[in-house]
């Protein structure tokens, strides 16, 4: 419902503004294709947000590197969605003309604030709205990586269907 298909992993990273990295580790367990066109967006000017435990390749390219608590990424895509819905910072256009069910979404993440989601994630509430605010500044160009397998033993289905809900509401 959320997804309509397999995510599509062929995501324009050499156009964008901002490439948001989330359970993707570019250079270490990526296709030669994406790590090109990663590099391609880098050159271009993209900024880079890498949510990862872990000083990775790509964290050590970023402009804003999250080092979140494993198995906490959906709680940071809820707070960072949450925060854009409150502050009017979404894509409002894009979301009135596709975005359905909007309205029960946005009402089931109200409790995910940026505290909640901080305490949850063990990071600041100010990283996570630097990182929201970064994304509102630059849609509907931010590309958002649907990542691979973040947690074998974890939820990755609603990590995933967390970051296309992200990406709808950036437009």
């Amino acid at each position: 419902a959320t997804i309509g298909q397999p995510p599509n992993e062929d995501v324009d990273m050499c156009n964008t503004k901002v490439l948001f990295l989330l359970g993707g580790h570019f250079g270490e367990n990526i296709h030669v294709s994406h790590v090109k066109r990663y590099l391609k967006g880098l050159e271009n000017g993209a900024k880079l947000v890498v949510v990862d435990p872990r000083y990775s390749a790509s964290a050590a390219k970023s402009h804003i590197w999250v080092q979140i608590r494993p198995g906490t990424d959906t709680a940071f895509l809820l707070a960072i969605m949450n925060y854009l819905i409150q502050h009017e910072k979404y894509n409002t256009e894009f979301v009135d003309e596709f975005g359905e069910g909007f309205d029960k979404m946005a009402a089931g993440i109200k409790e995910w604030t940026l505290e909640k989601a901080a305490a949850e994630c063990d990071v600041p509430a100010a990283q996570i709205k630097e990182v929201a605010e970064l994304l509102a500044a630059n849609m509907p160009n931010v590309a958002i990586h649907p990542g691979r397998h973040v947690s074998w033993y974890g939820n990755d289905f609603q990590r995933q269907r967390a970051l296309a809900c992200l990406t709808g509401v950036l437009g």
